[in-house]
């Protein structure tokens, strides 16, 4: 379900992004987001988030 929701954020920031909504921001929200849009769909590809353990954050449904 995380997976779901990473990859559906990060095509929907890309989106926007390359829609150019954002056009009149600052160089630095675009690079932001668009860093963002990689992030999220680059862990969502991969099934790995580096916060995660950081966090305690187990969504695993195997019990270890």
């Amino acid at each position: 379900m995380d997976r779901i929701v990473r990859g559906t954020g990060g095509v929907s920031v890309a989106f926007v992004e390359i829609s150019g909504i954002f056009d009149s921001a600052e160089a630095m929200v675009q690079f932001f987001t668009l860093g963002l849009a990689i992030f999220l769909t680059l862990t969502s590809i991969t099934g790995h988030c580096p916060f995660y353990p950081i966090l305690g954050v187990n969504t695993c449904s195997i019990e270890e």
